[in-house]
């Protein structure tokens, strides 16, 4: 449904933790070279591999925190990044078919988290909103939003939109996050999810609304 008067905005409190200093010394140790805030592992990698920085500042509340970053991979046999959902971390949209990797420096090589099996082996339990967060981030690409604003010219689907909130209840974290449909032919709405984190690091998504869309995006297709 089309709402016709803007919608009323709240504002949630940001979380907030230490975090490690963010440095590219322990990538470039491990083989990888920087350059106009991109990271080139090619070399470790044995792969072409450009990753863009800052890479996600939501990672940094994972225990233990530790610097990482990620890249797209494409499937490759015989390894575990092959076997699809649910064991990869994240499947990459549209005709891309590629999977999410996690690279962590480890002395002279990188530490590559393919699954999320790996990626709970090393930073489950969830024990905080912004460790159930950082999973959520990470299994999802959704991202958080604290303080949404209106835009003008969006098309809005909902009247009232919420920034980030977590909630625990019996072990388990309720948060929104937010995230937009790219890929695709028509509207690309940016959306409302809700989704559950459970302290052993499962992620599940619970429901998700159209808050907004851009209408000059409806004739546009995204491969």
């Amino acid at each position: 449904m089309i709402q016709r008067t803007p919608p009323s905005f709240v504002e949630t409190k940001p979380l907030t933790r230490d975090k490690p200093s963010s440095s590219d010394a322990p990538f470039i140790a491990a083989g990888c070279s920087a350059s106009r805030g991109a990271l080139d592992c090619s070399k470790p990698l044995h792969a072409p591999s450009d990753i863009a920085l800052p890479e996600t500042p939501e990672l940094e509340y994972l225990t233990p925190q530790l610097p990482i970053v990620s890249f797209w991979e494409p499937p490759l046999a015989g390894t575990a990044g092959a076997q699809g959902p649910p064991e990869d971390i994240r499947e990459s949209r549209g005709m891309l078919q590629a999977h999410i990797v996690f690279a962590i420096p480890n002395g002279k090589q990188l530490d590559l988290v393919r699954t999320r099996a790996e990626f709970r082996k090393r930073f489950a339990p969830v024990s905080s909103p912004a460790e159930a967060i950082a999973f959520a981030v990470a299994f999802t690409g959704a991202r958080p939003v604290y303080s949404p604003r209106y835009i003008q010219g969006m098309r809005y689907y909902t009247d009232r939109i919420e920034g980030t909130r977590v909630v625990e209840a019996n072990a388990v974290y309720r948060l929104t996050l937010f995230d937009q449909e790219i890929f695709g032919c028509g509207l690309k709405p940016t959306l409302r999810e809700e989704l559950e984190v459970t302290q052993a690091g499962d992620v599940k998504v619970i429901s998700t609304q159209p808050i907004y869309a851009d209408p000059k995006s409806k004739g546009v297709c995204v491969d």
